[in-house]
């Protein structure tokens, strides 16, 4: 399993999803959401991040949180590992409570945070626990329409987006999630970028640039993605270059002996962010599985094979 990428800055905004390991219950009783609400408070006010809405549900949680320290993962470590440490001893068992990393998704602030909390609020009712979102006790959704009072969620940025007046300002909120129910509203997953970012083209631009400074790590598909890289075209031109032969001649579908293709798949798998399915296609047709066959081979042979290995590093050098 990869590493999901994490982007850190100070002001980040952020929707965030934990799971329980093998889908398991991570709330059994009243007191298990009573905790965790608990360590979200003490996160908010040991970490400074702002809270913008929340929903528990059986086996997974969602967040909405900004960071104005840029330290969400001290404050997810502090709420996750605190969590699993009270859930284990309350129920006298051993090991991870959440399955692998919570997942991230850097959040354009001004462009999807209204749309992110409905989702979030809409939750219980699209799981068909409840008719409408405010009967749901375990998420911010009562402390928005001023049904309960829940000082360390940060209500205001949403409010005022509908009015300067609180009490109209949640009306025209629950009218707006309600809404949603009955206009079919598409999920704002839909426009998610590389799995990690969600907002405008030019947000895009800023996060890559956020990220351009990060070491490589090729086993983070999502950096793959995020960094300015070469294009299959990129990576055929130079390919062919660098080994005198014809750019037709690598997308051939022949591949036994031809080490230009088997470099030109290996490189395009490592630095474009393409998929292998594409890779496969671009490369004469070749199925995903074969283009994955290439890559495997091809990082097991330059293990021993030195002039390979040599010669992957000049490539390497050139891209950048």
């Amino acid at each position: 399993m990869t590493r999901p990428l994490r982007i850190e800055y100070p002001n980040a905004t952020y929707h965030i999803t934990a799971r329980g390991n093998e889908s398991i219950k991570i709330f059994r009783v009243e007191n298990d959401y009573r905790k965790l609400l608990k360590q979200l408070r003490l996160a908010q006010q040991r970490y400074a991040i702002l809270i913008h809405a929340y929903v528990l549900m059986g086996n997974h949680y969602h967040l909405l949180i900004e960071t104005p320290e840029g330290n969400l993962s001290q404050a997810m470590h502090f709420i996750n590992s605190s969590y699993t440490g009270y859930f284990n001893r309350r129920y006298h068992r051993v090991g991870h409570l959440f399955q692998g990393r919570y997942k991230s998704i850097l959040v354009e602030k001004e462009s999807y945070l209204l749309e992110l909390s409905r989702y979030i609020h809409l939750n219980p009712v699209r799981a068909g626990i409840v008719k409408y979102s405010w009967e749901y006790p375990w998420s911010s959704c009562q402390t928005y329409l001023g049904k309960r009072n829940e000082k360390w969620v940060c209500q205001d940025w949403i409010l005022r987006q509908f009015s300067a007046s609180k009490e109209e300002a949640r009306q025209v909120y629950n009218e707006f999630i309600e809404g949603a129910l009955n206009e079919k509203v598409e999920s704002p997953f839909k426009n998610i970028f590389a799995q990690v970012v969600l907002g405008s083209k030019d947000f895009i631009k800023k996060t890559q640039k956020q990220v351009e400074d990060q070491e490589p790590d090729y086993d983070l598909p999502s950096l793959r993605r995020l960094k300015k890289r070469p294009s299959l075209s990129d990576i055929l031109c130079l390919v062919a270059k660098y080994y005198g032969v014809e750019q037709k001649s690598i997308q051939v579908l022949r591949e036994r002996g031809n080490l230009a293709k088997k470099v030109g798949i290996y490189l395009a798998h490592k630095y474009t962010g393409n998929t292998l399915k594409e890779i496969g296609q671009y490369f004469g047709g070749m199925k995903h599985t074969g283009a994955s066959q290439v890559v495997s081979r091809l990082e097991k042979r330059r293990q021993y094979d030195v002039q390979l290995n040599q010669q992957l590093q000049d490539l390497k050098k050139k891209l950048q």
